[in-house]
């Protein structure tokens, strides 16, 4: 009788899905829509609140709608600025992965036979915690360092260098973090270039850079533009590496809202910061898009 009713029961579940495709797709995409809806959609909006709230004494947010916060952002010299400095340093740290990547990519790429192996152990440093990555560049960089006490010995240099909390040093650690996502999206597209295109080319009489240029590395900007997306999104937003290598002198937008919520309990005015970078990160996205599709950047749907 069981086993009659779940012959029965199943296809008629099924039957009755495929003849509403509005439930199967609500079935399908629900679970995650739910999650990004309560976990992403609903925080945005609090936090979208909170900054038109005002900061009361003693840390209180007061529900009375004012504008001073955002008025505060730029009216203040400071805080554009430091908006600013977060675009330049991932910029910065953008160009700099690139340059140091793709080389390693294009070496992959074409090392089919260990590739796998080699991609496993560019991986595994950053397996570990990113805050002890990040605490390892400071016995790197302090004045006893290890680069500092080579060089010493060397006879390169008289005296330690200054390298720790230096927006040197807030380079260096957002580079190193950032290189794995440059790296893996242009080796994925360098990858996948059909190596007949590379002899077609050689075959007309390009030599070696030739073909590179005119065949590689326009098919391999696919890769590069998701790679410089990720990188400068991470940079200009990173908080720990500035927290920790750079000092207080070298603070992006993320350490100043982690301050105004964390140390002077200004929710409101945070938030508006927080708002703020949300809407200038997505300008940057836009720009972007003006030149080069972002579904072009990862692939057009099939």
């Amino acid at each position: 009788m069981v086993t009659e009713i779940k012959q029965s029961f199943l296809p008629a579940v099924i039957g009755w899905f495929q003849k509403k495709p509005i439930f199967r797709i609500l079935f399908l995409v629900g679970p995650v829509g739910l999650w990004l809806g309560v976990f992403l959609l609903l925080p945005l909006l609090a936090l979208l609140l909170y900054s038109f709230w005002t900061h009361g004494p003693g840390g209180a947010v007061i529900p009375v709608l004012t504008l001073e916060n955002y008025t505060r952002f730029f009216t203040t010299a400071i805080y554009p600025r430091i908006l600013l400095r977060s675009f330049n340093v991932g910029l910065q740290t953008t160009l700099l992965c690139l340059i140091l990547a793709y080389p390693v990519a294009y070496y992959l790429a074409n090392r089919r036979r260990d590739s796998t192996t080699l991609v496993f152990l560019l991986l595994v440093p950053f397996w570990t915690s990113y805050l002890i990555r990040i605490f390892s560049w400071m016995l790197i960089l302090m004045e006893k360092g290890v680069i500092n006490s080579t060089l010493l010995k060397l006879g390169l240099i008289d005296e330690p260098l200054r390298l720790l909390f230096t927006p040197l040093a807030v380079i260096i650690g957002m580079t190193y973090s950032g290189l794995p996502f440059m790296i893996l999206p242009i080796y994925a597209v360098l990858q996948g270039i059909d190596r007949d295109l590379v002899q077609a080319a050689k075959s007309l009489g390009a030599n070696n850079l030739q073909a590179f240029r005119e065949v590689t590395l326009p098919l391999s900007l696919p890769g590069v533009m998701a790679g410089c997306v990720i990188v400068f999104i991470q940079g200009a937003g990173n908080f720990l590496a500035p927290a920790i290598l750079g000092g207080t002198g070298a603070d992006l937008m993320a350490n100043v809202i982690a301050n105004r919520f964390l140390q002077t309990f200004n929710w409101p005015f945070g938030s508006a910061l927080a708002i703020i970078f949300l809407v200038a990160m997505l300008g940057f996205l836009v720009i972007v898009n003006r030149f080069i599709a972002l579904e072009d950047i990862y692939g057009p749907n099939k």
